[in-house]
């Protein structure tokens, strides 16, 4: 579709759940999102996993305008392509930059919830900057294996992160300073999504307490997920899962917390509209199993 790839999980069963649109990360692609995919699926929800343009197996871009992209196109472009697609406000998930790339898009679009994995925060967070080098005349990246084990998974198995390394591709470097710098600025009270909010402990690109902040400037419930890094909420275990497993033995937890955990058994990771409370606080830390 208009050069953007687009991969589909179709659930065996139909359902009158909203459509899902899952939003990759920097360097990554929609196979980031195959494992969460698949589980959002089994639980009856269509699954719409996209490649930004640029990446995966959507159309390539003159490196001009590639080295020009920034985070908001995506929300721009892809995002309102696809949704305009889709006939119904979808849920968005959004690792990363993606996750800006979801936020942007809510600022000024119906969606019926949004889940952000270990997103790149607003400038109104006022987190410290990232210091990761960004020559803005060509793209970034792929890192070396060394510096991307650090930064995306740094638990994985050797063979899984080597794997994952070899899927990486280049990235705008304009989008990478955005990411970095948190330069963009979003009107979170214009987002009127109910929202759910995931950080990974070892998350070095996007801290906790940048994720806890932004949560908090939202009240929106946090969940972070400890001993994993930046990709593994997608790549080792899915962060929906995580929650799902560790909401039974969690003990510091609100009634939507609690109702969240039980009605994720079936599919993970989605807020279901009758617990789903814009205005609700939680906190809690999710032990995905060993």
């Amino acid at each position: 579709m208009h050069g953007y790839s687009v991969k589909t999980y179709v659930p065996a069963r139909p359902s009158r759940q909203a459509p899902v649109v899952s939003v990759h990360g920097g360097g990554h692609a929609k196979w980031s999102f195959e494992q969460h995919a698949r589980v959002l699926s089994e639980g009856g929800y269509e699954v719409h996993a996209l490649d930004w343009l640029g990446h995966g197996d959507s159309s390539r871009l003159p490196e001009e305008r590639f080295l020009r992209r920034g985070i908001d196109d995506v929300a721009r472009e892809e995002l309102c392509y696809l949704v305009e697609r889709l006939g119904s406000p979808p849920i968005i998930i959004g690792h990363s930059v993606g996750a800006m790339a979801a936020l942007v898009y809510a600022e000024s679009n119906p969606i019926e919830r949004l889940v952000l994995l270990t997103p790149v925060v607003p400038s109104s967070v006022g987190a410290d900057p990232i210091d990761i080098d960004v020559d803005l005349t060509k793209p970034f990246g792929p890192v070396p294996y060394d510096v991307a084990r650090q930064l995306f998974f740094p638990t994985l198995d050797e063979d899984l992160a080597r794997m994952y390394h070899d899927l990486l591709e280049p990235e705008s470097p304009r989008a990478v300073w955005q990411a970095t710098r948190w330069t963009i600025d979003v009107d979170l009270q214009a987002v009127t999504a109910p929202t759910l909010v995931f950080a990974t402990e070892l998350g070095l690109l996007t801290p906790p307490a940048a994720v806890a902040g932004l949560a908090e400037l939202m009240g929106a419930p946090y969940e972070l997920i400890p001993a994993i890094g930046h990709s593994e909420i997608l790549l080792k275990r899915p962060g929906s899962i995580a929650v799902a497993e560790g909401g039974s033995t969690t003990t510091d937890r609100d009634d939507h917390a609690a109702d969240y955990c039980e009605s994720s058994a079936a599919a993970p990771g989605v807020l279901p509209p009758s617990t789903a409370r814009r205005s609700t606080k939680s906190s809690r830390v999710i032990s995905p199993r060993a």
